[in-house]
């Protein structure tokens, strides 16, 4: 079975725009995501799907950089782009990512298509964004194909839920769906991983190089669990501010 990653990145983002290319440690936030996810052993092929908008040709020059295919369609109909954007790879299993995300673990990533494999009788959708338990800034879902194909042709194109994906999955009754929640040292749902707005991007310009001097580039989650505990004060510094998705979820 082929899986496919899509991230979804854009710059109009209404809290901070052009977020997905502003740098730390001196590499674009969606480059250091792309890199990352190279390293998973089971992702086949990644595709950045963004809008078809002047101001996303910046990220469609930062993939062709990278040597990453970059999809473009709707700003608005985010289902659309990210459904035409994964079919246009003719994968089996879809794995969805987010352009603030930069810091996601390939060695999680793995775990969990590892597990949805295994479990794919059982499963159509495999997530851990359903209940907030690993740090913000880590979620991500895996789905098999007809699912993504489901929530695109059943909602209506009007539906303003288009410009979300998982929910148009989710909310439908139709689908074995399984949230797995993080176990150990892992479970940090007040760590904020994610870059939404400007103060997210502070913090982590100053965490992250301490990551790196002590870890190196290819720092796990675990280490960066491991070195917040003795960078309490400075990772509290995004520690406040309102983050609108927890209305939809748990935790």
């Amino acid at each position: 079975m082929k899986v496919t990653a899509t991230i979804q990145a854009r710059m109009g983002s209404s809290r901070f725009p052009g977020k997905v290319l502003k740098k730390i440690a001196n590499k674009p936030i969606l480059e250091w995501q792309i890199n990352r996810l190279k390293k998973s052993f089971l992702i086949d092929n990644i595709i950045v799907a963004t809008s078809n908008k002047k101001e996303d040709d910046k990220i469609k020059i930062t993939c062709q950089s990278l040597g990453i295919n970059c999809w473009r369609g709707s700003e608005d109909d985010v289902l659309e782009r990210v459904h035409d954007a994964f079919f246009s790879t003719g994968a089996d299993i879809h794995a969805s990512f987010y352009g603030d995300s930069p810091f996601i673990d390939p060695l999680i990533v793995d775990q969990f298509i590892g597990y949805f494999i295994k479990n794919i009788n059982k499963i159509d959708y495999l997530t851990n964004s359903m209940k907030t338990t690993f740090p913000p800034g880590n979620e991500f879902s895996i789905c098999k194909s007809k699912c993504l194909e489901y929530a695109h042709l059943s909602t209506k194109k009007d539906d303003p839920l288009r410009e979300h994906v998982a929910i148009n999955i989710t909310n439908k009754g139709k689908f074995k769906i399984k949230n797995l929640e993080a176990i150990g040292i892992y479970n940090e749902p007040n760590l904020y991983l994610e870059i939404d707005t400007i103060e997210d991007y502070k913090m982590l310009s100053k965490f992250i190089p301490i990551v790196i001097k002590a870890c190196g580039k290819a720092f796990t989650l675990k280490d960066l669990i491991t070195i917040s505990k003795k960078e309490n004060e400075l990772t509290k510094l995004n520690s406040k501010v309102e983050r609108r998705w927890k209305k939809y979820r748990e935790g």
